[in-house]
């Protein structure tokens, strides 16, 4: 009894010191390879990325010559599902073809086979189509992203957004998720200042906060997150990993709980399970969390850090990508 005791103690000092000495939790490796620029693009462009066309984007892009649009939305994400019908429409009135790859909208699941195979799907069908072609997901850089690394070196990309007074705070938010993607916590935090009230920045500031040891902040701005948004997932892991630094395991567990509830395949939730039944001494059940999490996503490097916590497994160069850091959900 006395051993078993000591060996939960051990577990769970070594997740708490995983979870505040190391940032690979909320760390991401893939970046986009445009920077930043208005809709004006160089007329060589062969492609634009951007978010969720707009009907007065698809109009801007008709003028540019676009002739395809490549959709990288999931049908199977509720908020995901209806735009893909929209967009498909709105393609046909303006004369362009259309073509969905989908993509996980779940950050934390970026790197699963699927999604690699379909970004080489959409890159191959980019390459064959003589353009220029309209590149996107949604507000998220991460699915774009993979598809523009199977991309030639040469290939001419530009970042769209569209310059109307109505929404030219896009600006800001994709600086805001670009500087947040490569890791410039401090750079997140500044650029928000200037943001109007959004879920999604309170999401990346809290995070950010979050990167930084900074648990107070981290845990106003994703209570802030929480009262915006219809999306309860994200702020709710955010509280829940918050808890863990805290040594708050029965709210950690109870956070993540209820995001399993909103989505059974959270891997960001599924993955803080994992860490919670560590800390509780209930080995065994966290294994099979990180292993599902595993399941979906073989290069999930806090996985992996988990399992070899439990005794089961070893991190080897072979079994995770060099790319594989785990990133925060999208919502």
């Amino acid at each position: 009894m006395q051993k078993s005791s000591l060996f939960a103690a051990i577990i769970g000092g070594l997740v708490a010191f995983f979870l505040i000495t190391h940032t690979s939790i909320f760390s991401q490796k893939f970046l986009p390879k445009p920077s930043v620029k208005l809709y004006a693009a160089e007329d060589n462009t062969k492609v634009y990325v951007g978010e969720f066309p707009s009907e007065q984007d698809f109009k801007i892009l008709k003028d540019k010559g676009v002739t395809s649009v490549v959709s990288l939305l999931d049908p199977t994400f509720q908020d995901e599902s209806a735009d893909l019908d929209k967009e498909k429409s709105a393609a046909k009135d303006n004369g362009m073809k259309f073509i969905n790859f989908p993509m996980s909208a779940d950050r934390r699941c970026s790197f699963i086979i699927k999604d690699r195979h379909q970004a080489r799907l959409a890159s191959r069908y980019i390459q064959n189509d003589p353009g220029p072609v309209y590149l996107h997901a949604n507000r998220d850089v991460h699915r774009t992203a993979q598809v523009q690394e199977y991309l030639p070196e040469n290939t001419s990309t530009s970042q769209f957004i569209a310059k109307d007074t109505v929404r030219k705070d896009r600006v800001l938010l994709t600086e805001i998720q670009i500087a947040y993607d490569r890791e410039q916590n401090k750079k997140v935090l500044q650029l928000s200042k200037k943001a109007k009230q959004d879920p999604w920045v309170y999401v990346l500031c809290g995070w950010s906060h979050y990167r930084l040891g900074q648990i107070k902040e981290a845990k106003r701005n994703f209570f802030q997150a929480y009262s915006l948004s219809d999306h309860k997932e994200e702020p709710n892991n955010g509280l829940g990993y918050c808890s863990l630094r805290e040594n708050n395991v029965d709210d950690a567990e109870m956070r993540f709980q209820d995001s399993l509830k909103e989505n059974p395949h959270d891997c960001e939730a599924l993955t803080g399970m994992g860490f919670v039944r560590l800390r509780q001494g209930r080995t065994p059940e966290a294994v099979h969390y990180f292993r599902e999490v595993l399941a979906m996503n073989p290069g999930d490097y806090d996985a992996w850090v988990g399992l070899r916590m439990a005794g089961h497994g070893r991190i080897a160069a072979h079994s995770v990508p060099a790319e594989g850091h785990s990133h925060p959900s999208g919502y």
